[in-house]
């Protein structure tokens, strides 16, 4: 089988042409990647390894947003033995707008499902998918992710096991952070309703407790990804540029539906469970969080009045329990006060964060001590 706009079926690079509308249902998974082979390696096998009983044509590219490379040598490794096309591209600058353009164009996709490089899916998650499409017809489709504690990370899933059967692995012993329970939470995506329920990104009837990415993501090329760059460059550093994207395309009237069954597995390491690094995820979280909102709103300055009220009330109820957690629970202190960044960076939302860019120095948890004045501990 070769890849299609690939005479060869040979790991390429280039930008194609979308296929025809009303032809076979045709999928690309795009998979953005910054020097992490280990985890690469295992998502790029789960996306070749579909059961695809429902006969999709699919294929895999791998975008490369490092300066050196550095996955050509792991991709075209799994390329010599795969029976699905996978391809190889590179993005440059580092910046994940740019990564996610430039797998969007490097594909002639009627569909583009979208992995980050810390997940897996099941044997069945592209069955699950194509009769979601053919069930639903709407511009955007999103799965449930579940949150694996790296040191405990299985293999990614069963030969035979469905997805959506196998159990939520069983959280360890709370690290000394946070309370384990509520940081998985931050890392879950599960809207707790049946497939096909309606996804409202933002105003009334959102759901407030379901963060929203394209980790896990299908998106409709015609409906979807029509613009020159989809992904806004401006949040490339930060984050928040798929929700920034799927408030845009809800203005323009494009429909989300949820597909529980479509499950995804994302390694999460021991380090981001530490309290510090939350409590500058949540700010930085907040900041993008606004800055979408505010930017898609039919009335920006009254949004930006009661989003920034809003942040300034969260702030300051945190900020009191706390402080009354400092004096009688120190330990629970560390699992509040991500909540009370989370109302800061609704507040100073401006100036928003390059949290990618100190997730890649290393430098986030010194960052949360030089933005809050304060050492480390509770």
């Amino acid at each position: 089988m070769t890849a299609p706009g690939s005479p060869d079926g040979k790991v390429s690079g280039g930008e194609l042409s979308c296929d025809r509308e009303d032809g076979p249902l045709f999928l690309a998974f795009v998979i953005c990647t910054y020097n992490r082979p280990d985890l690469l390696v295992r998502t790029v096998r789960s996306c070749l390894g579909q059961t695809n009983r429902s006969a999709v044509t699919y294929e895999v590219v791998v975008v490369d947003n490092s300066d050196d490379g550095s996955a050509r040598g792991l991709v075209e490794g799994l390329a010599a033995t795969a029976t699905v096309p996978l391809r190889y591209v590179q993005a440059h600058p580092p910046n994940i707008s740019v990564a996610r353009n430039r797998g969007i164009a490097a594909t002639a996709s009627r569909y583009v499902a979208f992995c980050d490089d810390d997940e897996a899916i099941g044997p069945d998650w592209l069955d699950v998918v194509a009769a979601a499409i053919q069930r639903y017809d709407a511009d955007g489709y999103f799965g449930a992710r579940v949150p694996v504690i790296a040191d405990l990370a299985p293999e990614p899933y069963g030969a035979t096991e469905p997805t959506h059967q196998r159990p939520t692995p069983a959280p360890p012993a709370d690290p000394g952070r946070v309370n384990l329970a509520w940081a998985l939470k931050v890392y879950s995506r599960d809207l707790g309703r049946p497939t096909g329920t309606p996804i409202v990104m933002f105003g009334r009837g959102k759901a407030r407790a379901m963060v929203v990415g394209t980790a896990n993501s299908v998106m409709k090329r015609a409906t979807c990804l029509t613009d020159p760059d989809p992904f806004d460059l401006t949040f490339g550093d930060c984050g928040g540029e798929d929700y920034e994207l799927f408030c845009r395309l809800e203005r323009r009237g494009c429909r989300f539906v949820w597909c529980a069954e479509a499950v995804s597995r994302e390694i999460v390491p021991a380090s981001r469970l530490d309290a510090d690094y939350l409590a500058l995820r949540m700010f930085s979280g907040a900041q993008v969080f606004v800055a979408a909102i505010v930017k898609n709103s039919p009335h920006p300055r009254l949004t930006e009045a009661n989003l920034v009220a809003r942040g300034l009330l969260q702030s300051v109820f945190w900020g009191c329990a706390y402080l009354l957690c400092r004096l009688v629970a120190p330990q629970r202190s560390r699992s509040v006060r991500p909540r009370v960044m989370l109302g800061l960076g609704k507040v100073i939302w401006r100036s928003k964060l390059r949290l990618y860019r100190l997730e890649e120095r290393g430098e986030a948890q010194p960052s949360f001590a030089l933005l809050t004045g304060r050492r480390r501990g509770p």
